[in-house]
């Protein structure tokens, strides 16, 4: 309550600001730290109290409410809108349906691979009036939210042991997915779902009076999810699935059996889990093959097998990195990926080993989800040295969710004899409230996790609609810490593409010459070959003179000084400035005014 306060006394953000952690005082922070810790304890003493009571549910309120305090805190702010990339192109994607009535068919500009999430946003706007930007940065906590009691609820499928279930809580409703779950992504949307799937699956699987409706509404979601997002709601999903299958199948095969193994009962569920994934690839292939992200797809999976790729390339030229830079940054980014999967390792490893010096002990359902904690660790892997199309983070989630049911399952057996059976609940509470410290300062990108605030100025938003009303589409665009692609969804929608546009080029042929061209000549003109705009709003002058490259200079590639010399460069012309976003216009030495290159553009609709 006193955190609420200092939040309601402390005044809204009036520009750009480059860290949201930095917005409040230190001792607000500690007031959310002791509250999360409270909860956990009260979770984890109700785990291992000999005696049932219901005084855990305080403890997951608090933990649920903290939670939510954190990741609400942009919209508390005041903020007109957070997330500088993709969820800006969401946005778009939200504002053609609204003025059409549909999503981008496939294959056209502005096509929606995964619609479901932004037919959802639309139809609440509908019914509520509320505005999408406020929706868009709202939905991810709700569905965290949604996520937390899902993982009780599939707590109580897992296990029938009450110190099971609350332990398996505790670990699986904190805030621990990093930057994903702070802005409004599809991707991570799919994956809040997830705990909600398996409980409806393991439900299904039961008999009962109500097996059959339980085994439809297992379906009917089933099916949705490869138009949440084609990847965690498809193929991700699919390796979740088939890991379960796997885990009971290696319990069935193994000499020495296992405990709570049992045969689905349900038509639709029988075969262990190879009918439901049977169904999902073949609902995913044939949605997301029709669209042209899976052809991209596609030609990005035989770069990597032909190792004609760039990317891990790439990741092995990067400058030298400060070790203790390096170590800072993992883990703050890291710590409860790094937590988690060690002590999933341990249980993991316990749960194997049951299969063959224990018998009857091994169970399927954490054999299974070691498998699954497995394989993502060996994707995650490869994602990061580049070998894969999709980012780690989308991985380290799944890792996480594994080992948090891993360790709530696990864990509980693990301390319940001498001095461990004493210091049970300080050591997990300790371990639970380290890494739910470590998940809130990674929430949202600031200078702590070497980043930026992912915040979007009202002033941004003018600027930009101010822009792409008046610029010539003769004219390519130059940009820094502004990716026109997605600011021109956020104002015009996302099937709206001018040709001056650039999106599929590399990143590096959108941004100005390093320096500006000061480090090789007088003038910005002088690097330029033809007359161009240069776009940059705030963050571009704050995150080289307060953010990560101030402490890292090998990133420094446009210093303060570069900026300075922006006014007084003969060549350079400011055409827009609201004290936020800045339109230059720049001159080419040549004074040539060439045209558009050409660049892939998806056919008219």
């Amino acid at each position: 309550m006193v955190a609420l306060t200092v939040i309601l006394a402390t005044p809204r953000a009036n520009g750009y600001e480059i860290s949201i952690y930095a917005a409040y005082p230190p001792y607000f922070w500690l007031l959310l730290i002791l509250s999360l810790a409270s909860g956990v304890f009260i979770l984890v003493r109700q785990a291992f109290a000999e005696d049932r009571s219901h005084l855990w549910v305080a403890g997951f309120a608090v933990i649920l409410t903290t939670a939510s305090v954190v990741l609400l805190l942009p919209l508390l702010r005041g903020y007109a809108f957070y997330g500088r990339g993709d969820p800006l192109h969401y946005l778009g994607n939200v504002k053609d349906i609204q003025s059409t009535g549909h999503f981008g068919a496939a294959k056209t500009v502005g096509e929606d691979f995964y619609p479901a999430s932004h037919v959802l946003v639309a139809n609440i706007s509908y019914v509520t009036g509320l505005d999408p930007k406020l929706l868009l940065m709202l939905l991810p906590t709700l569905f965290f939210a949604f996520y937390a009691v899902c993982i009780y609820l599939l707590s109580r499928e897992l296990t029938k042991s009450y110190s099971q279930s609350l332990m398996l809580t505790a670990f699986g409703s904190l805030p621990l997915f990093g930057w994903m779950q702070s802005a409004f992504f599809p991707s991570c949307l799919t994956f809040f779902l997830l705990p909600f799937l398996l409980f409806l699956y393991y439900r299904a699987r039961q008999p009962s009076s109500r097996t059959v409706e339980f085994a439809a509404l297992f379906v009917l979601v089933l099916l949705s999810m490869p138009f949440f997002h084609p990847a965690n709601g498809g193929p991700f999903l699919a390796i979740v699935l088939l890991s379960l299958c796997v885990g009971e199948w290696i319990c069935k095969r193994s000499q020495q059996g296992c405990v709570g193994t049992s045969s689905p009962d349900v038509p639709i569920l029988r075969g262990l889990s190879l009918n439901p994934t049977t169904i999902l690839i073949v609902v995913w292939f044939l949605w997301f093959s029709s669209t042209r992200m899976f052809e991209l797809s596609v030609q990005e999976i035989y770069k990597v097998l032909t190792f004609s790729g760039s990317e891990t390339q790439a990741f092995l030229e990067r400058g030298p990195v400060s070790l203790s830079l390096l170590i800072r940054a993992w883990l703050l980014s890291y710590g409860p990926l790094i937590l988690y999967s060690g002590l999933a390792v341990t249980v993991g490893f316990r749960a194997c080993t049951g299969l063959f010096f224990r018998q009857g002990k091994a169970e399927p359902k954490q054999v299974g989800l070691f498998v699954m904690f497995a394989i993502f660790v060996v994707l995650f892997l490869l994602a990061a040295l580049g070998a894969l199309r999709f980012g780690s983070p989308r991985l380290w989630i799944y890792i996480i969710f594994s080992a948090a049911l891993l360790s709530g399952l696990g864990l509980h057996d693990l301390l319940k004899g001498g001095l461990l059976k004493r210091l049970r609940v300080p050591i997990v509470t300790v371990l639970l409230v380290a890494a739910g410290v470590m998940g809130m300062l990674s929430v949202h990108p600031s200078p702590l996790t070497y980043g930026s605030n992912q915040q979007i100025t009202a002033m941004d938003l003018d600027g930009a609609r101010w822009f792409f009303d008046h610029d010539s589409e003769e004219l390519l665009i130059d940009e820094l810490a502004f990716i026109q692609r997605y600011y021109v969804a956020a104002v015009k929608g996302s099937r709206v593409w001018p040709r001056n546009v650039r999106d599929v080029v590399p990143e590096e042929a959108r941004r100005p010459p390093e320096h500006f061209g000061y480090d090789r000549g007088q003038t910005y003109g002088e690097a330029s070959d033809k007359d161009r705009y240069f776009i940059s709003d705030k963050l571009s002058r704050a995150w080289y003179a307060e953010g990560l490259v101030r402490r890292y200079e090998t990133f420094s590639l446009w210093t303060p000084e570069d900026f300075e010399r922006l006014e007084e460069d003969s060549t350079v012309s400011r055409v827009y400035s609201n004290g936020e976003f800045e339109t230059f216009y720049i001159t080419a030495e040549s004074r040539e005014v060439l045209g558009v290159n050409d660049q892939f553009h998806f056919p008219a609709p």
